[in-house]
């Protein structure tokens, strides 16, 4: 028995009052045993009396060992999410992969109209409630076209630009850079009337709007420029070391040389790169000249 389920009155002193009044109550005792324990009415009595548990919840005490491992996993799971900006952890990441996927099965699973009769789950409501309160993905969700489209928007809003990278999947931004990826592609059709196209015209229009850009080797471009953005990011300089990205060091010099060749053509000079006209500069088009001067890009490189 726990003390929790024993009258109070059989646990303490009674008073002579008490006991005139209700006689019972004399015999109505813990009782020791000559083991040493303690036993109410013929049942043993837990050791754990009210005096030890309050020592016991003054150190920390874990009483539910279950409990204990899933509020270290779910604060494993905050700390994934500050450094990754998402609760989508891969199931191939470790223990923490494992149990993410769990906590969504056993979601799925109470959403289910087939659940067994007195069939119980370790998903408690206290602990979706937490996991809410971290804007926890629930699952692999297949988002319609008009979702996706409003979480571009947002990242435009947010970003100054509709060129999200293809790796971008976060819960702010759900497996937006590989739909966008499939959407410029589908573009491309759309301009060249291809029969295959998957993309209607409004939608086209839509995109087309909102600054999403269609030709591939524009993408590529936009998407080093978003690489060197976030390289400033995390190390204060537009000027990358090939020791830190040797692909993303190479493509700045090469373009360093393509604005000074550009800028030397303006000035009907002949390029000191030995970069004739015959070979059209990638510089000549304006939006990538803009671009790269938008993040500052000439004044770091070209204008010495």
């Amino acid at each position: 028995l726990d003390w929790g389920d024993i009258p109070e009155h059989a646990t303490r002193p009674l008073s002579e009052e008490e006991i005139r009044r209700k006689p019972e109550l004399a015999v109505d005792r813990v009782i020791d045993t000559p083991s040493g324990g303690k036993e109410y009415r013929g049942m043993p009595v837990s050791p754990l009396t009210p005096e030890r548990k309050a020592k016991l919840n003054e150190i920390g005490f874990v009483w539910d060992a279950r409990e204990s491992v899933w509020d270290q996993k779910f604060r494993e799971l905050i700390k994934y999410k500050k450094e990754f900006g998402t609760t989508k952890v891969p199931p191939s990441h470790g223990s923490l992969g494992v149990w993410v996927k769990k906590q969504r099965e056993a979601w799925r699973a109470l959403q289910s109209t087939d659940k067994p009769s007195g069939f119980t789950y370790a998903l408690t409501p206290d602990r979706i409630a937490k996991l809410d309160s971290i804007n926890f993905s629930w699952q692999g969700h297949d988002y319609t076209w008009e979702e996706h489209f409003q979480h571009l928007l947002l990242y435009i809003e947010r970003h100054n630009t509709a060129n999200a990278p293809q790796s971008l999947d976060t819960d702010d931004y759900p497996k937006l850079g590989s739909w966008l990826t499939i959407q410029r592609t589908e573009g491309r059709k759309f301009e060249r009337n291809d029969a295959a196209c998957s993309l209607s015209e409004e939608r086209y229009a839509l995109l087309k709007h909102a600054g999403v850009q269609f030709d591939p080797k524009l993408e590529q471009f936009l998407s080093r420029v978003e690489e060197l953005k976030a390289y400033r990011l995390h190390h204060g300089t537009l000027k990358v070391k090939s020791t830190h990205d040797k692909s993303l060091w190479s493509w700045v010099r090469r373009m360093t040389k393509e604005y000074e060749a550009y800028l030397a053509q303006l000035n009907v000079e002949k390029s000191k790169h030995n970069l004739t006209r015959k070979k059209k500069l990638l510089l000549e088009d304006e939006i990538r000249r803009r671009m790269l001067d938008d993040i500052g890009f000439r004044e770091e490189f070209v204008n010495k």
